[in-house]
């Protein structure tokens, strides 16, 4: 938790929720859905550092235009975000 602290505190607070949003898209889209190895959370890190600011935006409109609420039932929509993942060219 500690380095995903601190890779959001690099990106400034008025990017805060994107990219807490970002973080868990790209490790959903490269790792799946759970809990992640230090070694993936550096990795996942690592690429979003090394985005520009216009590849930070694009990435984060593509995290947006996923369905992030639950379902009628209360559970993840992974299984459709992986799909709308597919239809962005992605995953």
């Amino acid at each position: 938790m500690h380095r995903r602290t601190e890779l959001v505190s690099q990106l400034g607070v008025d990017r805060r929720e994107d990219a807490w949003l970002l973080i868990k898209d790209k490790h959903e889209e490269l790792h799946g859905c759970g809990f992640y190895s230090t070694g993936q959370i550096e990795e996942i890190n690592a690429a979003i550092a090394s985005y520009t600011p216009d590849e930070f935006d694009a990435a984060v409109a593509l995290a947006k235009a996923l369905d992030w609420e639950s379902n009628d039932e209360g559970e993840s929509n992974y299984v459709l975000r992986v799909a709308q993942r597919c239809l962005q060219g992605r995953g």
